[in-house]
């Protein structure tokens, strides 16, 4: 038998050349091993928490939307003057500042939050910065800013009430001091963009009479001093005037002027027949200062006549200018005029002849 029969016999690949063997070969792969089928189960798990996470984002988006609706409601209704206002003239949101000056020189402020838009506030915050009023910013007395200070609401109802406490430190405490509020929001606009929303309250004006204490009249010692004549300053404010930020009453009298210049919680104890009181003013943790403060009016037609009485000529100065800045200020937030305008006042000359400009339109 031949030799190259039986070569080609027992090898069949003898007649190719060798390198196309070897290439053939190495380019044959393994057959892939099928991965294994998810069952229904885990597809239909999957599914249910695709869904329940756009269910959560929809709801998100939808609380955001009607935030900012309320947002933009309570926007419009406290940039007008709250003389318009259909709610106790305070408008759908009301912020009231009580200050108590404390033994040991600190200023503790409470601020009452009330909700009465008829909606509910979800995740707000109640922003509160305090600076030093312009009319009284010497060059020893440099005007300063604190720091804000900022409190989660949470969820307000509305009616609800929400209460902040402040306590500042005598050393960054100086009067008057101008509380400006604001209610902020922060909204997710997708894509890691967010947008913070605010609202401006009305500002406050926190001055030596909202530290007043009045003292009881009938008490002998203080009896002598009500009938003590003493120097007196005399402002002479006209009934519309008085009327305006005394609430428009239905009859006004000299008690709704007396009782609009203390603070609320020693309003009650003023009579209606009263005209005049004493009140214990601390200008600081040794100074105190007893002043006698009597309203006259003759007749409806005629303006009210105050007449602030103290010894210490400064101590008075200081009063009626404080006075006329709260009055101002008020009549600031009860118009339609530029709000605040009263802090950039640069001295207290100034102030008192935009004061007596103002009560003589009303006269």
């Amino acid at each position: 038998m031949n030799d190259s029969f039986d070569d080609s016999f027992n090898n069949p690949f003898s007649s190719f050349p060798k390198d196309e063997v070897i290439e053939e070969m190495e380019i044959q792969e393994l057959p892939k091993r099928s991965s294994p089928k998810r069952s229904f189960y885990e597809k239909a798990a999957d599914l249910t928490t695709e869904y329940e996470q756009v269910l959560e984002e929809l709801r998100r988006v939808e609380v955001d939307a009607q935030q900012l609706r309320i947002g933009l409601e309570l926007r419009r209704a406290m940039t007008g003057c709250r003389s318009e206002r259909a709610d106790e003239r305070s408008g759908p949101i009301s912020c009231k500042i009580q200050a108590t000056w404390l033994n040991n020189g600190h200023l503790f402020l409470e601020e009452t939050l009330k909700n009465t838009c008829g909606n509910s506030l979800l995740d707000w915050s109640l922003v509160t910065t305090m600076k030093t009023a312009g009319y009284r910013t010497t060059p020893h007395r440099a005007r300063h800013t604190n720091e804000a200070h900022c409190v989660e609401l949470g969820k307000l109802l509305s009616g609800e009430e929400f209460r902040a406490n402040l306590c500042l430190p005598s050393t960054s405490t100086s009067l008057p001091m101008l509380v400006e509020g604001k209610l902020m929001r922060k909204f997710d606009l997708g894509h890691g963009d967010l947008c913070v929303y605010r609202i401006s309250l009305d500002s406050r004006l926190i001055t030596l009479w909202d530290l007043a204490t009045p003292v009881d009249g009938r008490n002998e010692s203080n009896l002598e001093l009500l009938d003590r004549e003493v120097n007196c300053t005399t402002m002479t404010l006209p009934a519309p005037f008085v009327n305006l930020f005394c609430g428009c009453p239905k009859d006004l009298n000299i008690s709704h002027l007396l009782k609009s210049l203390i603070s609320s919680k020693y309003r009650e104890k003023i009579l209606e027949e009263q005209r005049e009181i004493l009140l214990i003013f601390p200008f600081s943790n040794v100074e105190k200062h007893s002043v006698k403060i009597s309203v006259n009016r003759p007749t409806r037609r005629d303006p009210f006549t105050l007449k602030i009485g103290c010894k210490d000529s400064r101590a008075r100065t200081i009063l009626v200018t404080d006075l006329q800045a709260a009055l101002l200020l008020e009549w600031n937030s009860l118009t339609r005029h530029p709000r605040d305008s009263i802090v950039e006042i640069g001295n207290s000359e100034t102030l008192s002849e935009e004061f007596e400009r103002i009560c003589r339109s009303y006269s």
